[in-house]
């Protein structure tokens, strides 16, 4: 039975684009540069698949890696949107404040980065 929640949905997902956006723009412009950087990034995600909590709950990690989990952006993001589809909470606000504003932050930064090296493209290319 779909809930209200639903709605927060496209909310708790714009971290999601914004650091996928961030990423991007620091993987193209470094990937110019540096050609193996698609084996690196191919092994980064699959890591980052197995260490998000896509197919296991965040209360499944140890306690004395919980210190480490949290420092994944994704973590808080992927418990958020499983409450809001799954269980009908509510994100907090305090928490997706946070993750909008760090994701945010890292996607200005990635742009910046990409205006950055914009200018030697013609040299390398």
């Amino acid at each position: 039975i779909p809930t209200p929640t639903l709605l927060y949905l496209p909310v708790i997902a714009l971290p999601v684009v914004l650091i996928t956006l961030g990423s991007v723009w620091i993987i193209s412009s470094v990937g110019l540069y540096l050609r193996d950087i698609g084996h690196i990034v191919g092994l980064l995600t699959t890591a980052l698949l197995f260490l998000s909590p896509i197919f296991y709950p965040a209360s499944a990690v140890p306690d004395r890696f919980q210190a480490y989990y949290t420092l994944n952006p994704f973590a808080h993001i992927l418990e958020m949107s499983k409450g809001a589809l799954f269980y009908g909470q509510a994100p907090e606000p305090a928490l997706l404040g946070a993750c909008l504003a760090g994701s945010w932050a890292f996607s200005w930064l990635g742009y910046l980065w990409f205006m950055r090296a914009k200018k030697g493209f013609a040299d390398v290319v």
